[in-house]
């Protein structure tokens, strides 16, 4: 707005002249500095992509072509990926499968541990000296106190058939029959004299 007869002058927006060290574009201007990448068709397209790595920025520089060391960079760094990727899950695999086999292990020792004892208790229900079923079966078939023990009954039965037999040969002895065999001696000595 300056100047004379109130006619606007136009005057740059800028009032400093441009900076030589100013040669960049106005900041409206500059692009954003984020990349865009998508996957279509099978394909990976990559837009505005910069890399910072001093190693890629040597080779790409030494390359002929460096669109296509960028490619292949991205094609064997994928591999590689893809090959760790594959290693990480075997490891994660292995390292689940022995922890699910030390916690199996686990489990079935302290279900075998389990058994044993319950085992143990059972033998020694049956089978104990002083309480055990078998030792109290073999005191009352076979202990000395009891009255049904085996071997007091066999002394029964056999006294019982020793008394039959003494009946039997006193009553043999003392007929007067035949079948006394005193009396058949007696009879033969007689009839000699």
């Amino acid at each position: 707005m300056g100047g004379t007869g109130g006619a606007l002058s136009r005057a740059p927006f800028r009032q400093v002249g441009a900076l030589l060290c100013d040669l960049s574009a106005m900041e409206a201007a500059t692009p954003l500095p984020f990349s865009s990448v998508h996957v279509r068709n099978g394909r990976l397209a990559i837009d505005a992509l910069v890399v910072d790595d001093q190693c890629a920025v040597r080779q790409a520089a030494e390359r002929d072509d460096p669109a296509r060391f960028v490619v292949e960079a991205i094609e064997i760094g994928a591999r590689v990926l893809d090959r760790e990727q594959a290693a990480t899950d075997t490891d994660f695999v292995k390292l689940e499968f022995e922890r699910a086999a030390h916690q199996l292990n686990q489990e079935f020792t302290d279900r075998a541990k389990g058994v044993a004892d319950r085992l143990d208790q059972k033998v020694e229900e049956a089978f104990g000296a002083e309480h055990g079923h078998v030792a109290r079966v073999l005191a009352r078939h076979f202990g000395d106190e009891s009255a049904g023990a085996v071997q007091h009954r066999v002394k029964a039965v056999l006294d019982e058939v020793a008394k039959t037999m003494r009946d039997d040969l006193r009553k043999q002895l003392t007929s007067d029959t035949t079948d006394n065999p005193i009396v058949a001696i007696q009879r033969s000595s007689l009839k000699v004299i």
